[in-house]
């Protein structure tokens, strides 16, 4: 968030460099962004064509970016999700796994909703889409992709954290982040194959 210029090469201009290029050389680009894109308000799980609405750097530039992949002139496609999470690198679950080996209390955000998503799903999604583009690249476009459809930050923390003993939790309230992040989601269908995710185009 306070480094917006460097957001908008990593996530503008690169995304936009490599969708050229493949536009060039006629290869399926598929791009990943966020739910980041929409302003997290409303009681409705956000569909791919509302209206876009980010309300900081991170959700500006990772619009941008999308807007660059498809003004690169290629077959694309862009899949937007949401709190991803892998064994590997830094993620939230991990850090309140981590947090919890050490601490009796944990300060969790008890007023926010979105889709946790694994990191090995995306890559399957984006592996299934480029097999998919290759034969019918009006597949393409803006889908949004995640595993679960509704989940409760504060409740997906008690759950995951349940076998390692009583915690108590502490909540506080997100800066410039999205209250609802829910997306909404249905199976891969016509084609497009992926296990146990969700999908809407």
């Amino acid at each position: 968030e306070e480094e917006e210029a460097q957001a908008g090469v990593i996530n503008v201009e690169a995304p936009g460099a490599m969708a050229r290029e493949c536009a060039v050389l006629s290869i399926p680009f598929v791009h990943i962004s966020t739910d980041y894109v929409f302003s997290g308000t409303g009681e409705q799980p956000w569909q791919p064509v509302d209206p876009v609405g980010p309300i900081g750097a991170y959700g500006r530039s990772k619009l941008l970016g999308e807007r660059a992949v498809a003004e690169a002139g290629g077959h694309w496609a862009v899949l937007r999700t949401s709190w991803v999470f892998s064994a590997y690198g830094n993620n939230f679950l991990k850090t309140m796994l981590r947090l919890s080996e050490t601490r009796d209390a944990l300060n969790i955000v008890d007023d926010q909703i979105g889709g946790p998503t694994p990191a090995d799903a995306i890559a399957a999604a984006c592996l299934s889409m480029v097999q998919t583009m290759r034969t019918d690249a009006a597949r393409g476009g803006i889908h949004h992709f995640f595993r679960c459809a509704r989940y409760q930050l504060e409740k997906l923390c008690r759950r995951d954290l349940r076998a390692r003993g009583p915690r108590r939790f502490g909540y506080r309230h997100p800066d410039q982040r999205l209250s609802d992040a829910r997306t909404a989601t249905a199976q891969f269908a016509h084609g497009l194959h992926c296990a146990d995710a969700r999908f809407r185009h």
